[in-house]
């Protein structure tokens, strides 16, 4: 009886809307859309007419789908909208005057209210949430009827509880699906989560936001200020405009109270500012030095210490302080990670020791070039390990040393295995066994292997990579790992293309949609602050911090012709390198990146 008595209740709100559409024509089930196409530079509404409940073979005159799109003309309502997508498809419009005011579709194309049931009738929706007043009411004069919405009515057998529109329940089921014209949502929308930020590019003026509502029962209300929109309208946006997208549902006491239960989503707008590459650069090695401080200062800031040094920044007394650190771990390590178990704390040592112009094959009489002497270890560790170890090797021409009892790991055996490694679809993944590639593990091999792409068979891996990239970059400018789109990737990917030359800010080929890589990689920062891992992230990112800060040294000294960020070789930076001319500059940031890309490695498995 409970059922019974809603749907009676109700009916004023979802048949109040219907008409009719009447006459003997024959829809093939399911059918597809029989559209009317309007003129793509006047407005237009969408009209869809479904019977997906009564079976012609259970007496119905039709079922299935059909759409039409209509154009919508002044002094138009919802209800003359319906009539011409009705006639333009030779269905007969039957709609009768509601005792709530209004008009309700009794019948369309034969089938008809009660045809399948007691309780069977047509309801509707308007742009997905279940309409409150008659379809007459939305109108072109008022605004209440405009360009791109979306009338629907559904024919149910049991009052809308066979289509879902109630469930019952004491609490709103919320939107199934949001989708947002202008912006990005910060991660794909759950119906779990209920807030976002709501990216925009500098200086977005508006977005559309088109959410679905779970149940055809509850309103759907988008607000912003205090404003309310309709689904698809442009909502004005600037940084830090709150969007609201609310479900509302109406539930009945035991004394037929009306009792109202509603679900909020909220959107943040986060206006995503391109900023100067110098600027940014400039503020992140301020924090990474103040990073570089106490407990902070000493094993394990390696990147920190990397970068600061490789800039001019960090001081003689904390190079001392940091030395005598790494000194007392190697001791207490030399037997165990790194005496070969741990190639890569071997190679990030390397560098930094080389950084601040210490020997690493004297560190408190440990050879730390030992660590990564054998190829088997290396292997172990996978294709990261092995780019790692030459990027080290090369960082100051260091002959490798010798592996006893080991297969020996010279450069020519990494280069081997690290191409040993390529995916069947081209670049390269931490697993190596991956479907589709990694952006930081293919960037990460690009700047090691940048200083031999005189090798023909490392040529054609680059030239491969390179491609691959390109096309693996989103229309933001940015690139995605994980799923999300990322300042690591977006900085491992530069750091690469500055290994072999190519200009990340001007290269056609790194531009998408006006946006190049480096412009994407500042959006992620925040003066002040550090840099975020994702754009919508609220805090700074340790690894984010040194991997954006080496992408834009490596940038900078692309520009300016010097040696890549990795490349220390005190002859080179006197001007000889040793290398081919034409490898020189691609040496800098081959070299630079294996840091950063391991450490995002790390990152990622942990």
């Amino acid at each position: 009886m409970r059922k019974n008595s809603k749907f009676i209740m109700r009916a004023g709100v979802l048949l109040v809307a219907g008409v009719v559409l009447a006459g003997g024509i024959v829809l093939p089930a399911h059918s597809g859309a029989i559209s009317v196409l309007a003129d793509e530079e006047k407005d237009t509404v969408q009209v869809i007419i479904e019977n997906t409940t009564w079976s012609k073979d259970d007496g119905a005159a039709w079922d299935g789908v059909v759409t039409a799109e209509v154009e919508l003309k002044e002094g138009y309502t919802g209800l003359d909208v319906l009539r011409e997508a009705a006639e333009s498809n030779d269905m007969e419009l039957v709609s009768l005057e509601s005792l709530y005011g209004g008009y309700y579709v009794s019948s369309i194309g034969g089938v008809a209210e009660k045809g399948a049931a007691e309780y069977a009738g047509w309801l509707y929706t308007f742009n997905t949430a279940a309409a409150n007043v008659s379809v007459d009411a939305y109108k072109q004069a008022d605004g209440s009827l405009s360009d791109g919405d979306v009338i629907r009515f559904l024919y149910s057998k049991d009052g809308g509880y066979d289509l879902g529109f109630y469930d019952g329940g004491e609490t709103s089921k919320g939107i199934s699906g949001l989708e947002v014209e202008g912006g990005t949502l910060s991660s794909p929308f759950s119906a779990d989560s209920k807030e976002y930020k709501l990216l925009v590019e500098e200086g977005t003026k508006s977005v559309k936001i088109i959410p679905t509502a779970t149940l055809g029962d509850e309103d759907l209300i988008i607000t912003s200020g205090e404003k309310t929109y309709k689904r698809g309208a442009a909502v004005p946006v600037e940084d830090g405009t709150v969007i609201t997208v609310k479900t509302v549902k109406t539930n009945y006491d035991a004394d037929w109270n009306p009792v109202t239960v509603e679900s909020v989503v909220t959107l943040t707008v986060s206006e995503k500012k391109v900023l100067d590459p110098a600027k940014v650069n400039e503020d992140l090695l301020t924090i990474q030095d103040a990073a570089l401080t106490g407990e902070g200062l000493a094993y394990g800031s390696e990147w920190y210490v990397i970068n600061l040094a490789r800039a001019g920044k960090l001081s003689d007394e904390k190079k001392a302080a940091y030395l005598e650190s790494v000194k007392k771990t190697v001791a207490e390590k030399a037997s165990t990670d790194l005496a070969g178990q741990n190639p890569t704390e071997n190679a990030r040592l390397i560098l930094a020791l080389t950084a601040i112009e210490e020997d690493p094959t004297d560190v408190g009489g440990v050879n730390l070039l030992n660590g990564i002497a054998g190829l088997e270890d290396i292997k172990a560790k996978g294709i990261n390990a092995a780019a790692f170890a030459l990027l080290a090797l090369d960082s100051n021409k260091y002959e490798a040393s010798a592996a006893e009892g080991k297969t020996q790991a010279t450069r020519e055996a990494l280069i081997d295995y690290i191409a040993s490694c390529e995916l069947e679809n081209g670049g390269f993944d931490y697993t190596g066994t991956a479907e589709t590639a990694d952006p930081d593990m293919t960037s990460m091999v690009l700047y090691a292997l940048a200083p031999y792409s005189d090798q023909a068979k490392v040529k054609e891996i680059i030239d491969r990579c390179v491609d691959l990239l390109s096309k693996a970059q989103g229309e933001d400018g940015s690139f995605v790992s994980w799923g999300s789109a990322n300042s690591n990737s977006t900085a491992q990917v530069i750091i690469a293309l500055c290994s072999l030359g190519i200009d990340p800010a001007e290269d056609a080929r790194f531009i998408k949609n006006g946006h190049s890589a480096m412009a994407a990689l500042t959006t992620y920062y925040r003066m002040g602050k550090g840099a975020q891992y994702l754009a919508t992230s609220d805090d700074a990112d340790f690894y984010s911090n040194y991997q954006m800060s080496q992408a834009l040294q490596a940038a900078a000294r692309r520009k300016a012709g010097e040696p890549s960020f990795f490349n220390m070789t005190k002859a080179n930076e006197a001007g000889a390198t040793g290398y081919p001319a034409v490898t020189m500059a691609l040496l800098f940031i081959a070299l630079a990146g294996s840091g950063a890309a391991v450490a995002a490695a790390s990152r990622k498995k942990a």
